[in-house]
């Protein structure tokens, strides 16, 4: 409970040492945390450049979680969108890379390579999630990067918004 009052204590000020401390100190979030709020009054896209080197526009209402390891984006309504960029092993092409992927133990809705504009190569694969809420996760092949995009749950709002950070992922 202690962690959530820390979370909260970021919402208000990101830059609150003693909340990012007590969070890693409690090994929920490692030690580079950025977090920028949802400014924005409506959907209007705003641009954000990860420490990674990636960029995206996304909705300018929702906030963004940067870690080390991923971007989380969350809406209002409290859809997760992910951004984790992934190890490209240098003997596997995408399509090897993606048959090798761990299969997730929960039921398979459909999977396949999708067209995604603005990319050269995609894969997508759906399915439910213990609470019944469909979950999209996305592989996207992209000046030699592959990212992993997790949506959560996979809805009418999530897709609108999943479009509008494809669309402009920029590996850099």
């Amino acid at each position: 409970k202690g962690a959530e009052h820390f979370k909260k204590a970021l919402e208000i000020n990101p830059e609150n040492y003693f909340a990012k401390n007590s969070l890693y100190e409690l090994g929920i979030e490692s030690r580079f945390q950025s977090i920028t709020p949802g400014g924005g009054q409506d959907e209007t896209p705003e641009d954000y450049k990860s420490k990674a080197g990636y960029s995206f526009n996304y909705p300018g209402n929702w906030k963004v979680v940067e870690t080390e390891k991923k971007v989380s984006l969350i809406s209002p309504s409290q859809i997760t969108i992910e951004i984790f960029l992934l190890p490209r092993p240098a003997n596997l092409d995408f399509e090897q890379y993606v048959d090798r992927l761990r299969k997730p133990d929960l039921p398979l809705i459909k999977y396949g390579f999708i067209d995604l504009p603005n990319t050269q190569k995609a894969y997508a694969r759906l399915w439910k999630s213990e609470d019944g809420a469909t979950i999209s996760e996305f592989y996207v092949y992209k000046d030699g990067k592959i990212f992993g995009i997790l949506v959560n749950p996979a809805t009418t709002e999530a897709e609108k918004a999943f479009d509008v950070i494809a669309g402009s992922l920029n590996a850099n």
